[in-house]
């Protein structure tokens, strides 16, 4: 007997371990599909539509001598670890649509992979491959994947500093501790709202120490805070720059005061905008009924999951992996919202860093429903409408088309011709397609009808032959068409209409 238990010995080991290794194998297959699932819809029709003014700008601070780090200092830059990274990934790939946007999409793409890492850390592998599937198909995320902004970046590195700060307070070794404090400082540099995400760790630090250890002095928890405090000094010391440069701009340069313009104190609507766009993007093509029951199923799926999840939990006192999630969500959202009241903060896509946390609560529901096939009819179906609402992003033109415009210009523009911009800042998207060339003259979308006045004058002094070319974009052009008609010497010839952009062209006789 004793042989044949020995003999029986090797021969259970590898079958145990074939289990667990087609088990890794099978959880790896998956995630790559997702990642895959991922890419595909965020390199998808990627130079589809032009560049707009937000990423053409991006492009011309990136083009600029960014070798040296002072410079950023000098001007000073907002946001520089991006710039930096970008000029670096210019540098390696060119300038080209596709280029460009590739840098943007494969971050988003990559933000998958922490996704389904934060899901399964805190409530289980299903959870996180839901969380994953949710994220690769939004909507929301593909569209800002998409753009030559900071945005994929800052969600990326987001979620990698929230999922490290929760290695670090379950036992994490010293490379998670490294890992939080790079990440978030990164981020900082990358996206100021970071900072929301900050507080609500340190709030997660005090609610876990208190609930686990006794509080947060006794001698259990000292023992462990320390370090986090020290920790959060270096991240300051870290974080000084970018915390200068936001203070220059904001109090000094006062360039956030446009934002104040535009939104004003949020208040429900926001709220719901909110929902509407971590759900379904933005422009949802299809009837709002439809819209509203996806945003009133997403609220009552993380409503059941957390419900369900505190109804069933088997010790009592703190679940630390739902406290978490729903601080990493809530307290950043409710410190805008009334930050808001008071300052502009509150606006959409700068709270796309906390959309995933909003998916894995999403996600966290789907799993609780008993009836498992049931939650994955809700998956398919939730899927299925983002879908729908990508189709419409991809084939309804939405940004600024200075591409369009650059193509329809460039074969019959002539050396005496002249162009006016208004608004001024027009500049950078329409250089960046259509060159430096032409005599130009840029007016501000704010001006009084003395600069108009003196617009005009100088059109005039300037040409007297050729067309006069007015592109105008984000901007009231009527008392300046007005006066440029009231001309005797200047007779209209046409109005092009471009996505976002109005192209008058006036000859001179």
């Amino acid at each position: 007997m004793g042989a044949v238990r020995s003999a029986s010995v090797p021969t259970a080991a590898p079958a145990a371990r074939s289990r667990a290794g087609i088990g890794k194998w099978a959880e790896v297959l998956l995630v790559a599909g997702v990642v895959a699932c991922a890419l595909f819809l965020r390199l998808y029709d990627l130079t589809g539509e032009s560049l707009w003014y937000d990423e053409t700008y991006s492009l011309w601070i990136a083009d600029m001598d960014l070798d040296r780090l002072a410079y950023l200092w000098e001007w000073p830059v907002q946001f520089p670890a991006y710039y930096v990274l970008l000029y670096h990934w210019l540098r390696a790939f060119g300038m080209s649509d596709l280029s460009v946007r590739l840098f943007g999409a494969l971050a988003g793409a990559l933000t998958v992979l922490p996704a389904y890492w934060l899901g399964k850390a805190l409530f289980g592998r299903r959870v996180g491959a839901i969380s994953a599937l949710l994220l690769a198909v939004n909507p929301y995320h593909v569209w800002y994947s998409q753009e030559v902004r900071m945005h994929s970046w800052a969600v990326l590195l987001t979620l990698i500093s929230v999922y490290a700060c929760w290695r670090m307070v379950n036992g994490g070794r010293w490379g998670w501790w490294a890992l939080h404090l790079l990440s978030t400082a990164l981020t900082f540099h990358l996206h100021y709202y970071v900072g929301f995400a900050v507080l609500a760790e340190n709030l997660y630090v005090a609610v876990h120490l208190w609930a686990k250890r006794g509080g947060l002095f006794t001698r259990e928890s000292w023992r462990w805070l320390r370090w986090w405090l020290l920790e959060q000094v270096g991240l300051f010391l870290l974080m000084v720059p970018g915390v200068i440069v936001f203070l220059i701009k904001l109090l000094d340069l006062n360039e956030w005061g446009w934002l104040s313009q535009r939104y004003g104190p949020p208040g429900l609507l926001d709220i719901l905008n909110l929902l509407e766009a971590y759900t379904l993007g933005v422009d949802f093509p299809g009837p709002s009924f439809l819209a509203w029951t996806m945003i009133g199923l997403s609220g009552a799926l993380i409503v059941w999951g957390v419900w369900r999840r505190w109804r069933t939990r088997e010790e009592k006192g703190l679940d630390a992996p739902l406290v978490f999630s729903l601080i990493a969500l809530g307290l950043p959202l409710v410190a805008c919202f009334v930050a808001g009241q008071f300052s502009t903060v509150w606006v959409t896509r700068y709270l796309l860093p906390f959309q995933p946390f909003f998916l894995i609560l999403m996600a966290l529901g789907l799993s609780a429903i008993p009836w498992q096939r049931a939650g994955n009819v809700l998956l398919v179906l939730i899927c299925a409408v983002s879908l729908y609402a990508l189709g419409n992003m991809y084939s309804v033109q939405q940004k600024e088309d200075w591409r369009g415009v650059a193509s329809y210009m460039t074969p019959q523009f002539a050396k005496d011709d002249l162009i006016v911009l208004m608004d001024n800042e027009c500049r950078v998207p329409f250089s960046h397609y259509f060159g430096s060339g032409g005599t130009r003259i840029e007016i501000s979308r704010f001006a009084d009808d003395a600069t108009l006045d003196e617009a005009v004058v100088t059109a005039q002094r300037k040409q007297r032959g050729g067309r006069l070319w007015v592109v105008v974009s984000h901007a009231d052009s009527q008392s300046l068409e007005q006066r440029l008609e009231a001309l005797p010497e200047l007779s209209f010839v046409k109005r092009t209409t471009f996505v976002g952009i109005q192209l008058i062209e006036y000859a001179w006789s």
